[in-house]
């Protein structure tokens, strides 16, 4: 089981991009907890990126997503619709980048998933989330 950071341990969030090596810090958000474990997993497997907590429980990952200030949040693109508004909320602020996970290809068509920094159907390489994570690293750099 995954457990969260708490928020001492948290790094400040503000310009710890420009620095080399900066790890990407990720959130995960669905509600199975097997599709939550094998994204969780893919993560971890990707250099330069880590999971700093994980949920299927919808007003926990908006509690953890203030407490850990992730740099990425991955959020099953199926969620409640919402709830899925308000977290794609945090990508138009530049709080975080939001990139839906689905099992479903047709869900990239949703318009949801315009709003998104990236889409990433399941089940997921490593490969493939190591390129959504890039996407995020690129996109926070110019945030920045």
């Amino acid at each position: 089981m995954l457990h969260a950071l708490s928020h001492t341990d948290a790094p400040e969030r503000p310009g710890h991009f420009a620095e080399p090596g900066a790890l990407v810090r990720c959130y995960v958000a669905d509600g199975d907890w097997i599709a939550r474990h094998l994204v969780c997993d893919s993560i971890a497997r990707v250099t330069g990126a880590m999971v700093v907590g994980s949920s299927s429980d919808v007003w926990a990952v908006l509690r953890d997503v203030e407490l850990l200030r992730p740099d990425a949040l991955f959020v099953d693109a199926r969620m409640n619709a919402h709830m899925l508004t308000t977290l794609l909320s945090l990508n138009s602020t530049n709080e975080c980048c939001v990139v839906l996970v689905s099992g479903l290809a047709a869900d990239a068509e949703l318009p949801v998933a315009r709003e998104a920094t990236d889409f990433v159907l399941r089940p997921c390489s490593r490969t493939r989330i190591a390129d959504a994570i890039e996407r995020v690293r690129h996109q926070m750099r110019e945030r920045a």
